[in-house]
């Protein structure tokens, strides 16, 4: 079935060299210690040092901080974006379904780059911008086709869109807001493939919110 949509300019921007459907099936149980890292002190501990990789990156310095975290296994079964916000807006994001590496450090310091760097749909963030940003990693579970956008979970849901031109975008919760407010970014072009994605997400808690 095709769909209507508009171009859109706020979906995750996906490492084409990598941007292939995932190759593994979403297993449940490396799927769900994601979502219990989420809720960890290891996840503020990853995002504080990503916040801290964000200043070095945009003031051409090095990042001291420690990691201080050790993340589930995702090589070979899960995407992974990374998105920047400020002020509730996007202002980058990056991130691909299979990787080049299985080294979770190096590749968050990458996609951040990338986020920061290459996503040029958007205003680059500036250093004097960084010390209220925010940032959000998307863990994306197996793609499954869907043919009804109303059957979207905005909280939980991803989506991956390949429009008749061949470009692929994809939308992040972090991104999607409301099925409405999607809706309004995917008016006018014609859709050749919709496909949905378990997301866990993993943000700074209020106050606590890494320096």
């Amino acid at each position: 079935m095709k769909h209507t949509a508009a171009v859109v300019f706020l979906g995750c921007l996906l490492l084409l060299a990598l941007a292939l459907p995932s190759r593994a099936g979403e297993d449940s149980e490396p799927f769900a210690r994601w979502g219990l890292f989420a809720r960890e002190q290891g996840a503020e501990n990853m995002i504080a040092w990503m916040r801290c990789s964000l200043g070095a990156i945009l003031a051409g310095t090095r990042c001291t901080r420690p990691p201080g975290f050790a993340a589930p296994p995702f090589y070979g079964q899960f995407g992974i974006f990374v998105t920047v916000m400020k002020n509730g807006r996007v202002r980058g994001c990056y991130g691909a379904f299979d990787h080049r590496t299985d080294r979770i450090e190096e590749l968050l310091r990458d996609y951040l780059r990338g986020a920061l760097k290459r996503d040029r749909r958007y205003r680059p963030l500036e250093a004097f911008e960084a010390a209220d940003a925010g940032i959000v990693v998307t863990v994306a579970g197996r793609q499954v086709p869907v043919d009804d956008i109303d059957r979207i979970d905005p909280a939980n849901d991803g989506v991956a869109v390949t429009f008749e031109s061949g470009e692929k975008w994809v939308f992040v919760p972090a991104e999607i807001g409301s099925v409405e407010h999607l809706k309004r970014r995917l008016s006018g072009r014609e859709i050749l493939q919709l496909n949905v994605f378990k997301a866990v997400t993993i943000k700074s808690q209020p106050g606590k919110v890494g320096k």
